[in-house]
C-alpha cells in the first residue's frame, strides 16, 4: 500500500515536472522563432527607405552640425545687408546725377538768357548802325546841297573875276581888302582842316569803340563754344561714369546671383547630407538595437535553455528507473534540442561576424564622409573668402567712381560760378560800350552840326579860292564816303556773319538738348531695367526661399514615416512574441494531453 500511495503521488507530481520537461522542445524553439523574425524585419521593413548603397554611395558629408548651417544663414543675412548698402549708394549716385543735370539744366538757362541779352545788344547795334546809315544818307543829300552851292559860287566868282580885276585896278584899297580877305580864308581854311582832323579823331574813336564792341562780342562768342565745348565733355564724361556704374551693377547683380545660386546649392546639400546622415544615423543606432537585443535574447534562451537542460537530465536521472518507456523519445528530444542549440550558437557567431563586417564597413565610410565633409567644408570657406574679397574690391569700385562723380560735380560748379562772372563782365563791358557810344554819337552829332555851320560861313565867304578847292573837296569828300560805304558794307558783312554764327550756336545747341532728352530717356530705361532686375532676383530669392521650406516639410515627412516604421518594426516584434507564446501554449497542452493519456494508460496496465 505504501509502494501504491507513493506511487499515485509521483504520478500527481509527474504532470507538472513532465510539462516543465516537455515545454522545453518547445521553448527552445522560441528563440529561434523571434531570431527568424527578427532576421526578416529589416528586409521587410526597408521597401520605402532608402538602400544601404544608395545611403552610402551618394552621401558628400556626415559631420554636418546646427551651427554650420547657423553661420550660413548669419552670412547670408550678412550679404542681404551688403545687398542693401550697395543699392542705397547707388540710388544716392542716382540723385547726384540727377542734381548734376538740374545744374546742367540751369547753366543752359542762363546761357540762354544770355544769348537773348546778346541778341538785344544786336538788335541795339543794328539800330545805331541804321541811324548812322541814316545820318550817312542826310550828310550826303547836305554834301549836294553844299557842292551845288560851291558850283553856284564857283560860278559867280568866275562871272565876277573880270570884273574884281578891273576894281582892283581901279581901286587900290579894293587889292588891300582882297588881300586881307585872302589872309582870312587862309585862316578858314585852317581851321577847316583841323575841324576835319577833330573830325576824323572821332570817327576812329567811333571805329574803335565798335571794334572793342566786335571783340566783346567776339570774346562772348569764343566763350559760349568754349562753354559748349567743355558741357560736352561733361555729358561725355557723365555718360561714361553711368557706363561704368552700370557696368559695376551688372557686374555686382551677376555675381549676387552666382553668389545665390551657390549657396543655395551648398545649402541644398548640407540638408541633403544632415537628411542621410540623420537615417544613416538611425539605421546604425536601429541595428545597435537590434543587435543588442538579439544578443541579450539568445543569451538569455541559451542560459535558459541550459538550465532547462541540466534540470531535465537531473530528473531524467532521477526518474530514469521509473520511466524507462519514455527514455528513448526523452533522448531523441534532448539530441533534437542539443542540434538547435549548436545551430543557435552558429548562428549567433554568424551574426557577430555580419555585425562587425558591417560596422567596420560603416567605421570605413563615416571616414570617407567625413574627408568628403572636410573637403566640402574647405571649398565654402574659399567661396567666402572669395566672395568677401571680391564684395571689398566692388566696395573700393564704388567709392572710387563716386569721389570721381563728385570731383565732377565741383568742376561743373566752378565752371558754372566762372562763366557768371565772365557773363557779368561781359555785360558790364557791353553796357558801358552802348553808354559811351552814345555819347560820342551826340558828340559827332553837334559836332557835324556846328561844323556844318561853319562851312557853310566859309563857303560863303571863299570866294577866290573856291574854284582851286572844288576838286580837292570833291575828291576827298568822295573817298570818304567810299571809306564810310566800305566801312557800312563791313558792318553789315560782319552782321551776317554773327547772324549765321548765331543760327549755328542755336542749332548746336537744339542739337545738345536733343541729346540731353537721348540721355535722359536711356538713363529712366536702365533705371527700369535696373528695377526689374531687382525684382526678378526678389522673386529668385523667395521661390529659393520657398523651395527650402518644401524640402524641410518632406524631411520632417520622412521622419515621421522613419518613426512609423520603427513603430511598425516594434509591433512585428511584439506579435511576433504573441505568436510564439500561442504556440508555446498549444504545444504545452498538446505534451499536458499526451501525458494524460499515458498514465492513464499506465494506470491501465498497472490495474
Amino acid at each position: 500500500m505504501r509502494i501504491l500511495q507513493a506511487s499515485l503521488c509521483l504520478l500527481v507530481l509527474m504532470p507538472t515536472r513532465a510539462t516543465e520537461a516537455f515545454a522545453f522542445p518547445q521553448q527552445t524553439s522560441h528563440p529561434s522563432l523571434l531570431f527568424v523574425g527578427h532576421g526578416r524585419i529589416p528586409r521587410s521593413s526597408m521597401l520605402e527607405v532608402p538602400s544601404r548603397s544608395h545611403t552610402f554611395g551618394y552621401s558628400s558629408s556626415l559631420r554636418v552640425s546646427a551651427e554650420d548651417v547657423d553661420n550660413l544663414e548669419e552670412m547670408t543675412v550678412d550679404v542681404d545687408v551688403d545687398v542693401e548698402e550697395l543699392l542705397y549708394t547707388v540710388n544716392q549716385l542716382k540723385g547726384d546725377v540727377s542734381e548734376a543735370s538740374e545744374r546742367t539744366a540751369l547753366a543752359e538757362e542762363n546761357v540762354l538768357s544770355l544769348q537773348q541779352r546778346v541778341e538785344e545788344a544786336q538788335a541795339e547795334l543794328e539800330a545805331k548802325e541804321l541811324e548812322i546809315k541814316e545820318s550817312s544818307d542826310f550828310w550826303s543829300m547836305e554834301k549836294a546841297k553844299l557842292m551845288a552851292k560851291v558850283a553856284e559860287f564857283t560860278g559867280l566868282l568866275q562871272n565876277k573875276d573880270v570884273e574884281l580885276d578891273r576894281l582892283n585896278k581901279a581901286n587900290p584899297e579894293l587889292v588891300a581888302l582882297q588881300e586881307a580877305l585872302q589872309k582870312e580864308v587862309q585862316e578858314l581854311k585852317m581851321a577847316l582842316v583841323e575841324a576835319e582832323r577833330t573830325l576824323e579823331e572821332e570817327r576812329e574813336a567811333a571805329t574803335e569803340m565798335q571794334e572793342r564792341l566786335f571783340k566783346a562780342e567776339d570774346n562772348l562768342e569764343f566763350e559760349q563754344n568754349r562753354f559748349q565745348k567743355e558741357k560736352k565733355e561733361l555729358a561725355d564724361r557723365i555718360q561714361e561714369e553711368k557706363t561704368k556704374l552700370g557696368n559695376v551693377k551688372a557686374q555686382f547683380q551677376k555675381e549676387q546671383t552666382q553668389f545665390e545660386q551657390e549657396r543655395a546649392e551648398l545649402k541644398k546639400k548640407v540638408q541633403e547630407e544632415i537628411a542621410r546622415l540623420t537615417d544613416v544615423k538611425g539605421q546604425l543606432e536601429q541595428e545597435q538595437i537590434r543587435f543588442t537585443d538579439t544578443k541579450n535574447e539568445l543569451e538569455q534562451t541559451i542560459a535558459d535553455q541550459t538550465n532547462q537542460l541540466q534540470q531535465t537530465q537531473k530528473e531524467l536521472k532521477s526518474e530514469r528507473n521509473r520511466f524507462a518507456e519514455g527514455r528513448a523519445e526523452l533522448e531523441r528530444k534532448v539530441t533534437e534540442e542539443k542540434a538547435k542549440l549548436s545551430k543557435t550558437e552558429q548562428e549567433l557567431k554568424s551574426e557577430k561576424k555580419r555585425f562587425k563586417r558591417e560596422k567596420d564597413d560603416l567605421v570605413m565610410r563615416i571616414g570617407f564622409e567625413k574627408q568628403k565633409l572636410s573637403k566640402l567644408e574647405q571649398d565654402l570657406e574659399n567661396e567666402q573668402t572669395r566672395f568677401l574679397n571680391e564684395k571689398t574690391a566692388m566696395n573700393t569700385r564704388l567709392q572710387e567712381e563716386t569721389q570721381r562723380l563728385e570731383e565732377v560735380e565741383a568742376e561743373l560748379e566752378s565752371e558754372t560760378l566762372r562763366f557768371t562772372e565772365e557773363k557779368d563782365v561781359l555785360e558790364e563791358t557791353i553796357e558801358e560800350g552802348n553808354r559811351v557810344r552814345t555819347l560820342k554819337a551826340r558828340q559827332m552829332s553837334e559836332r557835324f552840326k556846328q561844323i556844318r555851320a561853319e562851312m557853310t560861313s566859309l563857303l560863303v565867304q571863299a570866294k577866290k579860292d573856291a574854284r582851286s578847292d572844288e576838286r580837292r573837296l570833291k575828291e576827298k569828300y568822295e573817298g570818304k564816303i567810299a571809306e564810310r560805304n566800305s566801312a557800312v558794307a563791313q558792318l553789315e558783312g560782319d552782321l551776317v556773319a554773327a547772324s549765321v554764327a548765331m543760327e549755328e550756336s542755336k542749332n548746336k545747341l537744339q542739337m545738345v538738348m536733343a541729346e540731353k532728352q537721348l540721355a535722359l530717356q536711356e538713363q529712366v530705361q536702365m533705371e527700369k531695367r535696373f528695377v526689374a532686375t531687382i525684382a526678378k532676383s526678389n522673386q529668385q530669392i523667395l521661390t529659393l526661399t520657398g523651395t527650402v521650406s518644401n524640402l524641410q516639410t518632406e524631411i520632417s515627412v520622412r521622419d515621421e514615416k522613419i518613426e512609423q516604421y520603427e513603430t511598425s518594426f516594434r509591433q512585428l516584434i511584439g506579435l511576433s512574441a504573441k505568436l510564439a507564446k500561442q504556440r508555446l501554449r498549444k504545444r504545452g497542452a498538446r505534451v499536458v494531453q499526451k501525458l494524460a493519456r499515458q498514465k492513464r494508460d499506465d494506470d491501465d496496465d498497472s490495474v
